[in-house]
């Protein structure tokens, strides 16, 4: 069949929906997978991180031990950073990660770009009603249950995504590209952040992290990391985190 020609329709193929979180087409599991083995499974560490912060931000606002504008002036700090960190994170994936997926396997990355771009209006809600707890306008508790429906919402969007990612996505990764391919990707996403951003995301990633997971993650930073590069960063990375 020449190029450029349609296939005829097939009365078998499924129209593209986004996959089904309960199963992976692939008997790779993100469970069973290796961080030394697999470096994609750096940005699983970043979801760890993700789902930790977001955790403490709730109860953060759920404790109430300080309130109103004191309150919100804290939870917009904690915010603004997290969307910042999401930002990079999910221009990585949608720019590098997936961009590299769908050249091997098809019709998965889109979907999952389509989400990270929802993302946004779930932040600029919960900005908004933080910006009417910090001016303390109406009535306090209110506008405090609002935050916290908001904040439940994004925390609960964004973990689904990426449980999705990790039971869909990542176990294609692992599958289709070799080691050395995915410490590539990786060197590839650590490039496409500004260095005084990079400097401050790992720190705040492996801060939320097990010891274990932290040690794993700066073992792989020194194997994606090319070698005449490699002490340099980690060092300056993780003497950042020190400070």
């Amino acid at each position: 069949m020449g190029v450029g020609v349609p296939l005829p329709p097939d009365k078998n193929r499924r129209e593209n929906k986004p996959p089904d979180i309960t199963s992976s087409s692939s008997g790779v599991s993100v469970v069973n997978a290796r961080l030394s083995d697999s470096p994609i499974l750096l940005f699983v560490y970043f979801h760890k991180a993700f789902r930790a912060q977001l955790a403490e931000l709730h109860r953060l606002a759920g404790d109430r031990v300080k309130t109103g504008s004191y309150l919100a002036v804290e939870l917009r700090r904690k915010f603004d950073y997290l969307k910042l960190v999401y930002k990079y994170h999910s221009a990585a994936e949608d720019e590098v990660i997936f961009s590299a997926l769908d050249t091997r396997v098809k019709n998965i990355a889109f979907n999952y770009s389509l989400e990270h771009d929802s993302t946004e209006d779930l932040f600029t809600s919960i900005f908004h009603w933080l910006h009417v707890l910090e001016e303390e306008r109406g009535d306090t508790a209110d506008v405090l249950r609002e935050v916290i429906l908001c904040i439940g919402t994004i925390q609960s969007s964004i973990c689904h995504h990426m449980l999705k990612e990790e039971r869909q996505v990542f176990p294609l990764l692992i599958e289709n590209f070799s080691s050395e391919e995915q410490a590539s990707l990786v060197w590839q996403f650590m490039c496409s952040v500004p260095v005084m951003v990079l400097e401050e995301i790992f720190p705040w990633m492996t801060s939320l992290l097990s010891p274990m997971e932290r040690s794993e993650v700066e073992n792989c930073v020194k194997q994606v990391v090319p070698k005449e590069l490699s002490l340099q960063l980690v060092h300056s990375l993780y003497m950042y985190a020190e400070m």
